[in-house]
This record gives structure tokens, C-alpha cells and sequence, in this order.
């Protein structure tokens, strides 16, 4: 059985799956890559450069759905602006897929460069960075995350996290990096917690430059260039709760809800193997519709009275609706031999 496991970032909290999981909300840059390099978010931040990475198939083998980077002298470039150029004390979630190699080939330093906001320039500040120890280092394999003051008059602090696992096993793996309001960095893994730490920075972090993806710095012997495929970029101008990490990692999941507070509902199998779905009503109240709907909310079909639905292998959404007005939704994968 092929294994059906997404890492399509869902854009929206669909027919009324959790009040507290609104992945539109404070998003304020989000590049899927879906055959370009555009900003899907409302402020169309688009590309000003694509320097020759490759598109690629995505973690499901969608075609033309994520760039590959040579780990020579690949990058994307997007232009500076405020809304992804965020002041020390300012709460953010950067989110990011990728799938590396054990090997990276630019091994000029210890450290290739995923995504940074920054030059060569030790003297000035960044928001943030994310960068793969490759295998040169002592921990490679592993994710840095962090952001630094510049070296000022009075400033120089430099807090990062170092992930305990590794990512370098040519997987696709989710990599979340955010700052709360609290004043607390954090790093997350596959939707679980890596590391975090006090972010104790209290000079200015933000700078004029580019966003740079796959590369750290352009036209220089040390550019730190990153090898591999890079997907779906999110920037918020918020931190993310534990259920939207979870739901863009795609472990929003349960077979058995409540449903009105005490009636359940069972759908199963789950996953479907032959394409079937079973909806079982544990409570009182009738169930008037069951539809079908993708991850980004587009409606697919009704179930019809043998319960077959004629989709492919992927993720999808149950609409139930009961007689008395409400709905639910169960997730469902559909994963056939």
C-alpha cells in the first residue's frame, strides 16, 4: 500500500473544522510554488529573480509543484517589504517544507542557507534564518533557526535553536520557526517541538534586504547555497497554535467527534483503501448530506447511497450535515492499494 501522506498547507479552516485553526489569518507572504514562484498571499509579493532552480515534483509527486536547488548557485529572490520584515519584539511563524540530501555540495562553511533575510555582512542585523548543517559540521543533518542584533555599540546578541533531529534523509519535512509575543523563539519539526529559547535581542533586527531562498548571499565565493527541494513558504505576522501546526502538517485527525455535544459520529475505514467511505450515526439527530471537499475547500461531490467516492489518493474533508443545521467535518484519506 503506498503510503498517502500530504504536505499540502491547507488554506483555510474548512466547514467549521476547528474555530481555532484559521490559517489565513496574520498571513502576510505564502509561496506555494505552484509552477511559479508568486505570492499567493493578499500582498503579491512576487519573485523579482529565479535563478535556475528547477521545478519539481512535490512530496506527492505533483509535477511542477516545488523548485529544486543544485546547491551550487540557485535561488529565488523576493523583495524586501514590512510585512515580512519584522522588529525584535514583533511575533511571527515562518513555515517552510524541504527535502535534503545526506550530502550538501557547497561545504565552503558548515552551514547551508534555506531561507534568510541578511548579506555577508557580520555587522548587520536579520530577523530570521534558516539554515541546514551539512556534513562537514558536528551536528549535521540538523536545522539552525535564529536572528541577530548586528554588532552595534551595545548590542551583538545572536539567540538560535539547533533541532535535535535530523532532516538530511532526502524526506520531505515541515520546519516551523516563530517568535511568540511573550518573547520566546521557537523551533518546530514535522509539527513537533525541537527547541526554543529566549529571544534576548533588544537592538534593531530588521534590514532593507531581500528575502533570499536557497542561497545566503548572491555573487560571493561564500554564498552557502542549499541542495534539495523547498515547497510551500508561509510567513505570519503572528505565532501559530499547536492545532495550526498540526493542521499544516496535516494531523488535524479523528475518526470519532462528538457531535451537539454528546451524539458521535464514526467514519471508516479510514483510510479508505477501496474507495468507500462508511458514515455511521451514533446519535439522534439525522444526517441530511455528506459531501466531499479537497484540502484547499473546493467541493469535489456528494457521497452517493453506495458511499464510493471517485477521487484519487490524497487527503479530503467530510461535510456532515444533520437535520437540526449544524455540520461537522471528519478528515478521510483515501489511499488505495
Amino acid at each position: 500500500m503506498k503510503k498517502s501522506f500530504l504536505c499540502i498547507s491547507l488554506l483555510f479552516s474548512i466547514v467549521g473544522l476547528s474555530a481555532q485553526i484559521d490559517l489565513e489569518d496574520g498571513l502576510v507572504a505564502f509561496y506555494p510554488f505552484n509552477g511559479n514562484a508568486l505570492d499567493e498571499s493578499l500582498n503579491n509579493n512576487h519573485s523579482l529573480d529565479i535563478n535556475s532552480p528547477a521545478l519539481t515534483g512535490d512530496c506527492n509527486d505533483v509535477p511542477e509543484s516545488a523548485y529544486f536547488f543544485d546547491g551550487v548557485n540557485d535561488y529565488i529572490e523576493f523583495p524586501d517589504n514590512p510585512f515580512i520584515n519584522f522588529e525584535n519584539s514583533s511575533a511571527f511563524s515562518i513555515s517552510i517544507w524541504l527535502k535534503a540530501p545526506k550530502n550538501q555540495i557547497d561545504l565552503a562553511g558548515a552551514v547551508n542557507d534555506i531561507l534568510t533575510k541578511w548579506t555577508n555582512s557580520e555587522s548587520e542585523p536579520y530577523p530570521y534564518s534558516i539554515r541546514l548543517f551539512n556534513q562537514t559540521h558536528g551536528f549535521p543533518g540538523r536545522i539552525w533557526a535564529g536572528r541577530y542584533e548586528g554588532n552595534a555599540l551595545g548590542c551583538g546578541n545572536f539567540p538560535s535553536i539547533i533541532s535535535t533531529s535530523r532532516v538530511d534523509d532526502d524526506k520531505w519535512h515541515n520546519v516551523i520557526f516563530q517568535r511568540t509575543a511573550e518573547g520566546l523563539l521557537q523551533l518546530y519539526l514535522d509539527a513537533e517541538i525541537e527547541g526554543n529559547v529566549v529571544d534576548n535581542t533588544f537592538c534593531n533586527v530588521n534590514n532593507p534586504r531581500n528575502l533570499l531562498i536557497g542561497l545566503r548571499v548572491k555573487n560571493n565565493p561564500f554564498r552557502r547555497a542549499f541542495h534539495g527541494s523547498i515547497d510551500n513558504i508561509r510567513i505570519y505576522n503572528r505565532v501559530l497554535n499547536q492545532m495550526e501546526i498540526d493542521a499544516i502538517n496535516n494531523k488535524v485527525t479523528s475518526t470519532t467527534e462528538e457531535v451537539g455535544g454528546k451524539e458521535e459520529v464514526l467514519v471508516f475505514p479510514n483510510p479508505a483503501t477501496t474507495g468507500r467511505i462508511n458514515v455511521m450515526n451514533k446519535g439522534n439527530t439525522e444526517i441530511t448530506n455528506l459531501s466531499l471537499y479537497d484540502v484547499t475547500g473546493q467541493f469535489i461531490q456528494y457521497l452517493q447511497e453506495d458511499n464510493r467516492v471517485d477521487v484519487p489518493n490524497g487527503i479530503y474533508y467530510l461535510k456532515i450535515d444533520f437535520k437540526d443545521g449544524t455540520s461537522k467535518a471528519r478528515k478521510v484519506i483515501v489511499s488505495r492499494d
